[in-house]
């Protein structure tokens, strides 16, 4: 009797396919497209992402998470309009860089013909939060691209009307205060009190701003400042040691000078209140 060969791997797979009946054959014709293998080196960022600052510490973490289990969601891309074969990148960004940082050559990718911006803006709300600045900048696009209200907008992204408003508001803040946030220096400053210097006049807007920079502003003081007309100044710094004790030196000279020469009684006793009070000076450091 002839020995029954081994079926080849991709033929025993479809066998298996073909024996488990209609409900598995349904997703041969699904009407949502496949994920498939897409070289890196044949996709592009797109240059209007919203993202545009990527911590380097965070891409490293993002690498080494790559390494250890995989990428559990594929990028969303779209065909490039202008180099055949090519991709841009819909969303997914942090992870197409993390990829190319780990060492790798490919990724999983899943064609997207939707709405690129939509995409791109709720993936990285949903994945990592944006600076509000470069959240306001994605939704005033969105808007102005796609002639969207605010609550329409609001719908799309999953927040509330009155969020996105004072994330739109930020846009209205003095360029010296945008160019803060749009740099490392406005990192520390909570939403909510960027929030409140959004909505306050503008004449008060750059102290606040200098204030909360400086992490002397929170959300009651900004409100408290704005109902009072009266914006607190900041509390001058500490002047250095060299100019608030400028007649050490010259003491010092003098009392080399009296040294040996015999002191009278009302020296003496200018002397020891100066002793006492330079030693009260030093007990509370």
């Amino acid at each position: 009797m002839a020995k029954s060969k081994t079926p080849p791997p991709a033929l025993a797979a479809l066998s298996g396919r073909l024996t488990q009946g209609s409900t598995s054959l349904t997703a041969l014709n699904s009407r949502f497209n496949h994920s498939f293998e897409l070289a890196l080196d044949r996709i592009e960022p797109d240059p209007a992402q919203n993202r545009q600052h990527f911590d380097e510490g965070e891409l490293a973490a993002l690498a080494d998470s790559l390494k250890r289990v995989g990428q559990l969601s594929p990028i969303l891309v779209r065909p490039h309009p202008d180099r055949p074969d090519h991709y841009v990148l819909v969303a997914g960004e942090r992870r197409w860089r993390a990829a190319r940082l780990a060492g790798w050559t490919s990724m999983v990718a899943l064609r997207f013909d939707g709405d690129a911006d939509t995409a791109a803006l709720v993936e990285n709300l949903q994945r990592v939060d944006l600076t509000p600045l470069e959240e306001a900048r994605g939704l005033e696009r969105l808007m102005r691209q796609r002639g969207l209200k605010q609550q329409e907008v609001a719908a799309l992204v999953g927040k509330s009307t009155v969020q996105v408003s004072s994330l739109l508001k930020i846009l209205a803040l003095p360029a010296v205060i945008l160019s803060d946030l749009g740099s490392d220096i406005g990192a520390a400053v909570p939403r909510g009190t960027l929030f409140e210097i959004a909505r306050a006049p503008t004449d008060q807007q750059p102290m606040l701003w200098a204030l909360a920079r400086d992490g002397k502003l929170n959300v009651r003081t900004a409100r408290q400042a704005k109902e009072d007309g009266v914006v607190p100044s900041p509390a001058p710094a500490a002047a250095p040691a060299s100019s608030r004790l400028p007649a050490v030196r010259k003491w010092t000279r003098s009392l080399q000078a009296v040294k040996g020469a015999g002191l009278s009684v009302e020296e003496r006793e200018q002397l020891l209140a100066l002793k006492a009070a330079i030693e009260m000076v030093l007990a509370e450091e």
